[in-house]
């Protein structure tokens, strides 16, 4: 079933089909007890046949609402006509009532789309805004105003969602299957019959029907049984946000036609979809092996272990066109997991879904290189991340970690690179989406958003550093000659009490050398390596400073020297990625004088030695799949995050501030980005730089281009039959597959 400008189009057999789809998912559904149902029908003479075709339209009318959350606001109160002349009407009554502001000890509130559910209520009742109770004398509603006028006094929220609520009676404990009763007569008035999700504490339940005062049939709603909580008299009991969904099949016309009213209390999540278990690689059973010759995986793969978690390796690549060098792995969906068939059959033929996958670059190998590479002063560059929309003949979209060197000298093709093969990206790191299509050269970029964090998949790691504000235990002062403390008032760095220098509350002496070395510094296993300090100098003719390191107890070797004058002070910078490998660095400040002049000499501070150190980085997919203007569409939102907290979390979806993902836990950002807070920041949306061309972008406000539209690969039509496809998978591209890691796979379908 296909919408098109408002009209609903079908095969020959699209009447069937309907049916068969729709009775099949309505089953499954109502067993898990994900929503409730009424009934309502009116038809004539015609029978049941007729009665039942009006079922199945309402139905197809319930589906299509699913297959289309983000379209709520458009789709209500719409009539969709098959070419038939058949039809369903949409018409949704959401409990989500947005605060808008306060009068008085009124808390007033707006509906985001359809009708108000109710209509003005004269009774009273209990409310909660984040988890404060407030109770309400009255109810007024004035079209999508619904205004709660409360009878509790205190403070009253400005901002925030009001939710249904009631208050338990007594203690009682909630068990499997039980029963517990609430306060009020009047409270659970608005709580749906059957079905109803809500909230006490920690934990979500689900009941199977109610009475004035009672829910009856407790059980979990998130998982496994969470114990027998004891509750304390007068705990909320918060019911979850929901739509009330009314669908209206009508079949036939006249005297022959019938109709009938579906109503279903469907639950509003804040989060995207329903999360399943994280896979943590303890083995590749959910993975499909890459044998076979229906397989389109390459390369190939193990478990092994990083800082003690099981993740997934790289063992071996396919090399393509001889010098490119590819892995990817398919989950194995129809084995483990989400059922996608089921999930594309019940949507009417779209597939949506989020995807993540934390990864891990480690610290490259050039010894595994292609010799007349194996010199390159800059060999961190990756290609890692997820497949999706992948074909039965190994098409597939990716969305990746992106940073390559130019000409193909990584393994990585410069087909997928924005910035060319010829110049390279010049070591930007990005987040890049792209597609594969066909045979090599055929293969493109689709959009690509550049990373400010050129070290985007490492960790800056502060391996030494001296302020000089407590003593001079890391160093080594030369004798007669040497360095010492000199007092200052302040400058640019970050310590200005107390500084080093070669001649304190003076000027040096003529023919000496001044000499300060230190410690030695361990640096094992680090391939990149930075020093930092602040300095001032103003030296005669002929004298000059010296800044030198030594690795492993060797030859001193000179970063620099200065002469002259240089009265403010100065950050200095240097890049020591090319002395590596080494097992331990010193360094020395030396000043050499002549007889000619004498002047202050050099005045040194906040030593710092940094290094990269490779961290853990979360990609996350989102797709949904919808008709744009008749055509199968894939509209793609991209989010990363990091395994160290970035800034202060907050509200803005698309900065580089947010929370941590740390290895073994899965979070998800808000479906609707405008619910972003300070305690559910955990990713950036990504804003995209540029597309290429037959791709578009779209979004405002948080998700100011942000979303990628795009149809060359889509999921299969309802003729296809059996939804059987790879669809989703893992892949890496270039030489270092060796350091190539993932971990915490997860998905969810809505």
């Amino acid at each position: 079933m296909q919408l098109l400008n408002g009209s609903v189009t079908k095969n020959q057999n699209g009447s069937i089909l309907i049916a068969i789809v729709v009775t099949m998912v309505m089953v499954s559904v109502l067993a898990a007890g994900l929503l409730s149902i009424n009934s309502t029908a009116s038809f004539n003479q015609t029978g049941s046949n007729s009665s039942s075709n009006a079922f199945h339209l309402a139905e197809a009318g319930y589906r299509y609402v699913l297959s289309h959350v983000s379209d709520y606001a458009t789709i209500h109160d719409q009539t969709f006509t098959l070419d038939t002349g058949n039809r369903f009407t949409i018409t949704l009554k959401p409990y989500d009532f947005d605060i808008t502001g306060v009068s008085g000890t009124q808390i007033q509130t707006l509906i985001p789309y359809g009708n108000v559910p109710f209509s003005n209520i004269t009774v009273p009742g209990t409310i909660t805004v984040g988890g404060t109770v407030h109770a309400y004398s009255t109810i007024d509603v004035t079209e999508s105003a619904v205004n709660f006028n409360t009878s509790s006094g205190g403070l009253l929220p400005t901002s925030g969602t009001v939710q249904l609520a009631a208050l338990t009676s007594g203690s009682p404990t909630i068990t499997e299957n039980s029963t517990f009763t609430v306060k009020e007569p009047n409270s659970l008035n608005l709580f749906p019959e059957n079905n109803g999700t809500f909230t006490v504490g920690a934990n979500q339940y689900r009941y199977r029907s109610k009475t004035a005062t009672t829910l009856i049939g407790i059980t979990s709603a998130d998982g496994p049984w969470p114990g027998n909580p004891v509750l304390n008299d007068a705990d909320p009991v918060i019911l979850d946000s929901f739509i009330e969904l009314e669908s209206t099949g009508n079949y036939g016309s006249g005297s022959m036609s019938s109709q009938r009213l579906l109503t279903y209390h469907i639950p509003l999540d804040s989060g995207s979809g329903s999360e399943e278990e994280i896979e943590e690689f303890p083995d590749l059973d959910n993975w499909s092996p890459n044998t076979g010759s229906e397989s389109t995986g390459e390369g190939e793969f193990g478990v092994g272990d990083v800082d003690g978690n099981d993740v997934l390796i790289i063992t071996d690549t396919t090399n393509i066109t001889g010098y490119l060098d590819t892995t990817s792995i398919n989950y194995d969906w129809q084995n483990n997991g989400p059922d996608l068939h089921e999930v594309w059959d019940s949507a009417t033929n779209y597939l949506s879904y989020n995807v993540q996958v934390k990864v891990y670059i480690g610290e490259p190998d050039p010894s595994t290189y292609e010799p007349a590479f194996q010199n390159m002063s800059d060999n961190f560059f990756y290609m890692i991340g997820i497949n999706f929309r992948k074909q039965a003949n190994g098409d597939s979209y990716g969305l990746s970690f992106f940073r390559a060197e130019p000409d193909n000298r990584d393994g990585i093709p410069d087909d997928f690179n924005p910035m060319g093969g010829g110049g390279g990206n010049g070591g930007q790191a990005m987040v890049l989406l792209w597609e594969r299509i066909g045979s090599f050269g055929n293969w493109r970029w689709l959009a690509y958003a550049n990373v400010s964090d050129v070290n985007l998949m490492r960790n800056t790691v502060t391996v030494f550093e001296d302020d000089f504000e407590s003593g001079l235990g890391n160093w080594v002062q030369s004798v007669p000659d040497t360095f010492n403390f000199e007092a200052i008032t302040s400058h640019d760095g970050t310590s200005p009490n107390q500084t080093i220098t070669d001649s304190v509350g003076g000027n040096y002496q003529s023919n000496n050398t001044y000499i300060i070395t230190s410690n030695a510094i361990t640096i094992t296993g680090f391939s990149s390596l930075s020093l930092s300090f602040w300095h001032k100098y103003n030296t005669g003719w002929g004298d000059r400073c010296r800044v030198e390191v030594s690795l492993d107890n060797g030859a001193w070797q000179t970063l620099n020297t200065y002469q002259g004058n240089q009265n403010s002070w100065e950050q200095i910078f240097f890049g020591l990625d090319s002395y590596l490998p080494a097992d331990s660095i010193q360094i020395r400040f030396s000043l050499n004088t002549n007889g000619w002049q004498n002047r202050n000499g050099w005045n040194i501070d906040d030593v710092k030695i940094e290094a990269l150190s490779p961290k853990w980085m979360t990609l996350m997919l989102h797709l949904e799949e919808k008709d744009v203007t008749g055509t199968k569409t894939n509209e793609i939102k991209a989010y990363i995050g990091d395994e160290t907290v970035r800034g202060t979390a907050n509200n803005i979806a698309q900065d580089n501030n947010r929370l941590n993902n740390t290895i073994g836990e899965g979070n998800w950002p808000p479906n609707n980005v405008d619910d972003t807070n300070s305690t559910n920041d955990y990713f950036t949306l990504i804003r995209w730089d540029g597309i290429n061309t037959n791709v578009a972008l779209s979004g405002i406000g948080n998700e100011l281009e942000s979303i990628i539209s795009v149809s060359t690969l889509t999921s299969p039509p309802a003729a296809y039959g059996t939804f059987d496809l790879p669809e989703i998978g893992l892949h890496s591209w270039g030489w270092n597959y060796n350091v190539t890691y993932f971990d915490d796979f997860s998905i969810q379908t809505n």
